[in-house]
């Protein structure tokens, strides 16, 4: 899924699930975004601060973060 489809699914599920107007759904979108990203950090310093040289695992950890901060600006642009 693309960062788009998966920017407007998190803003529609947000609506779904409330009454709330879209840049309510928005901010709570972008907000759960945030926490993932900050918990995939957290696995991501801890994993590297053990000296451990799993590249594939680093790399699969950095595109995800990454894909999710492209998710956050297309919720932003929605």
């Amino acid at each position: 899924m693309t960062p788009k489809e998966k920017a407007k699914e998190l803003v529609n599920k947000m609506l779904d699930f409330t009454d709330w107007h879209n840049e309510d759904a928005k901010s709570c979108a972008i907000i759960s975004v945030d926490e993932i990203i900050e918990d995939l950090s957290l696995v991501w310093i801890e994993f590297i601060s053990k000296n451990n040289d799993n590249i594939l695992f680093i790399s699969v950890i950095e595109k995800e973060i990454e894909y999710l901060k492209d998710i956050k600006q297309e919720i932003i642009k929605l």
